[in-house]
């Protein structure tokens, strides 16, 4: 139930960033780099693919079978900084995080950077 529920709130991101790139870079913020030093703040949390194989799951290692890292749940955005759709629910997704920090994490994977992680996932 939770790979569906996973899989529904990613399947609009997918579809509404497809790959198409136009490059734009984004640094990783303070607040990103504070997060992912485990320090707790309410922000989404910037991945790279490394990052992504230490805390979401380490796919290139369990290909056949999908093995979460965390230990509480995760809503995974693959956004680009050029997506309409991206722009709009990354004010909601914000917000959850203050809302929902001590209970789920938020992660952001910017497709432009992240070309290989973004193809891997479609």
């Amino acid at each position: 139930m939770k790979n569906f529920v996973f899989a529904f709130l990613l399947f609009p991101l997918f579809v509404a960033c497809n790959g198409q790139s136009k490059p734009e870079k984004e640094n990783i913020s303070d607040e990103t780099q504070s997060v992912l030093s485990n320090e707790p703040e309410n922000v989404p949390v910037h991945l790279n693919k490394v990052q992504f194989l230490d805390k979401v799951a380490d796919y290139e290692k369990n290909p056949d079978t999908w093995v979460y890292r965390g230990d509480k749940p995760a809503i995974i955005d693959f956004y680009a900084t050029w997506c309409g759709p991206c722009k709009a629910v990354a004010p909601i997704l914000d917000d959850l995080a203050k809302e929902y920090k001590d209970q789920i994490y938020i992660y952001k994977i910017d497709t432009d950077q992240e070309q290989e992680l973004a193809a891997d996932f479609g």
